[in-house]
């Protein structure tokens, strides 16, 4: 019973710790594209 437990702590964490890394890097992406976006803006 208590190895059932921990597996759900472990894939609840995994499954968190995937998850904020995705958004981690989309938000990256994010911020690259608006810096890129006033980098151009400045040269015209």
């Amino acid at each position: 019973m208590i190895s059932i437990i921990i597996v759900a702590i472990f894939f609840i964490g995994s499954a968190f710790f995937s998850g904020s890394e995705i958004g981690l890097v989309s938000l990256d992406k994010h911020r690259l594209k608006h810096e890129a976006a006033k980098s151009k803006s400045k040269k015209r």
